[in-house]
């Protein structure tokens, strides 16, 4: 009855896993890494240990798609469109988008700074001057950033050297060229209005109005 005891005693303990449906996930990642992860599943239960997903990879390579398709996807809902109703049945509603790389702050697929690959923005620093984004895409890993472009010098020479430069001759987005001419000509006058350069012109008022 001992030996049995003792035999008993240092078999070690087993359990059984639960029948369940084999193990999938919802996630829309690479076939390859959705097989590690149900590896590291598996291993974590026979090993009684907790699913650590920290230890996945930091980048996840994600294909490229259409500037069109990107535009369809976002352009009736995202984070950074801001919808104004119209007085009138006429005018309907506008439709602004506050990302960065918009140079009206309109949401349309010409102007978008989401959809499209090659965008353009400038917007005034806490320094009272001018900077210039271009958005700047990666050949490996299609990762999209941000380039500054700074326009520190004299107005003349920010429309030949930056903007015609940067925009027209180097066929980056020559349709926007307008655009980045109106934008910087009213950010260089904020700037010239905050460095008290240039006084700010007085609203005339109408007949009757104090």
């Amino acid at each position: 009855g001992e030996a049995r005891h003792g035999k008993q005693a240092s078999e070690p303990p087993s359990f059984r896993l639960p029948a369940s449906p084999p193990l999938t996930f919802s996630l829309h990642l690479p076939l390859k890494l959705q097989l590690q992860l149900q590896l590291q599943f598996v291993n974590c239960l026979f090993s009684r240990q907790s699913l650590v997903l920290y230890s996945l990879p930091k980048t996840i390579k994600m294909v490229a798609i259409a500037n069109q398709l990107t535009w369809e996807l976002v352009k009736n809902n995202n984070s950074f469109m801001k919808k104004v109703n119209g007085r009138t049945k006429r005018s309907g509603s506008m439709r602004f988008s506050v990302e960065k790389g918009n140079l009206t702050s309109l949401s349309t697929f010409k102007h978008s700074g989401i959809a499209s690959t090659q965008a353009v923005g400038i917007a005034a620093t806490e320094k009272d001057t001018a900077v210039m984004y271009t958005k700047v895409a990666s050949k490996s890993g299609y990762k999209i950033a941000m380039t500054e472009t700074p326009m520190n010098k004299p107005f003349n020479k920010v429309i030949d050297n930056t903007i015609v430069k940067n925009l027209v001759e180097n066929n980056y987005r020559p349709d926007l060229k307008d655009a980045a001419y109106a934008k910087f000509s009213r950010v260089h006058q904020v700037n010239r209005i905050a460095r008290k350069i240039k006084k700010i012109v007085p609203v005339k008022k109408g007949r009757g109005r104090s």
